[in-house]
């Protein structure tokens, strides 16, 4: 059963979520740091460093 179908089965159903007001960027750096925002889909990601 999909979650669709639970919140349906429920009598419960989302609202629409409101529209963007700005131009969101999923990361900023500054200096030495990356700030992150999680924004859209969320995908992990693993690098290996030497």
């Amino acid at each position: 059963m999909t979650a669709e179908q639970r919140l349906a089965e429920m009598g419960l159903e989302l609202p629409q979520p409101p529209a963007a007001v700005a131009s969101y960027e999923p990361w900023v750096r500054s200096g030495n740091m990356v700030f992150t925002s999680v924004v859209g889909q969320f995908q992990s990601v693993v690098r290996k460093t030497s």
